[in-house]
């Protein structure tokens, strides 16, 4: 068969203001309900392909080789028993495991371009992508997302045609700050406590942006969510404080992170104090092919 031999894709970033995970026995329809925003920042992945003896699959995030579980396996759920020599080259433009959904636009960017380069439905790849997510416990609702782009409210879980996503209408410029170390997201779905809560505010959370889908309804209702699911650190919730005067501000979920909208750069310069600072805007179009 003949391929292109190269393709490249980007996948945005992804905060979640607030979530309500939901476990099926179809894990296509395991997911989360909840809303969030996808970014003019995330993964850029170039993926060539070469015949061999064997399948291969070799992962570089930034020019370095890593061991990337999640990209692997959502590789190797395309490739099925096709004996390809895979190079994945990722370049990110958000920190992972930080609550911008960096996992899933990795793994989704670089499947995506595989299939473009096999020909394979894409379709597929939303199942790899997310399926790779759920089974290592590095997300749920991030790959639905990216998949759409835009300000999202994520009314039914799972990957369509599973999942039900509404768009709420949003053209601002996202001020976002990473403060402190790493969250594990699986850490976090496994804990009963917190899993009770998050259920509990996440489904208020979700029906009450369903009944108001606003932009500024949904980041209401996801400072609440970070109050009220107790995720937060002192320091998300002292920068959150200081960002008040200058606009709206909450945590992204699941990271020691912030995201801020409002006059821009006094927000910048607040919560510069307070850790790495970035500028985005809302990424309209989801994953896409570059090149």
């Amino acid at each position: 068969m003949k391929t292109m031999k190269k393709a490249t894709v980007f996948a945005p970033g992804h905060i979640s203001g607030f979530f309500q995970p939901i476990y099926h026995e179809n894990i296509y329809q395991t997911g989360s309900r909840g809303a969030g925003i996808n970014l003019s920042s995330g993964a850029t992945s170039t993926v060539q392909i070469d015949n061999g003896a064997e399948q291969k699959i070799d992962v570089f995030y930034q020019k370095k080789r890593q061991k990337a579980d999640v990209v692997t396996y959502a590789i190797r759920e395309l490739l099925k028993e096709r004996t390809f020599h895979v190079v994945v080259d990722i370049c990110i433009d958000l920190p992972i495991s930080q609550g911008f959904g960096i996992s899933a636009a990795s793994a989704l960017s670089s499947s995506y371009a595989l299939a473009t380069l096999l020909q394979i439905p894409y379709e597929n790849v939303y199942m790899a992508a997310h399926k790779a997510e759920i089974v290592m416990k590095t997300g749920l609702g991030d790959v639905a997302a990216e998949i759409a782009g835009g300000v999202e409210i994520r009314k039914k879980p799972g990957i369509p045609p599973w999942g039900q996503i509404e768009k709420i209408a949003g053209e601002r410029k996202i001020v976002i700050c990473t403060i402190d170390k790493k969250i594990s997201t699986s850490d976090i779905l496994n804990n009963t406590d917190i899993q009770k809560r998050v259920q509990l505010f996440g489904k208020k959370c979700t029906d009450a942006l369903i009944s108001n889908p606003t932009f500024e309804n949904f980041f209401q209702l996801s400072t609440d969510f970070t109050y009220n699911s107790k995720l937060a650190s002192e320091k998300v919730l002292e920068a959150m404080d200081a960002v008040k005067p200058f606009g709206m501000c909450s945590m992204c979920m699941l990271g020691n992170t912030v995201f801020s909208v409002g006059k821009t750069e006094k927000i910048i310069d607040v919560l510069s104090e307070y850790g790495t600072v970035q500028k985005c805007d809302i990424d309209q179009h989801g994953v896409q092919i570059l090149k």
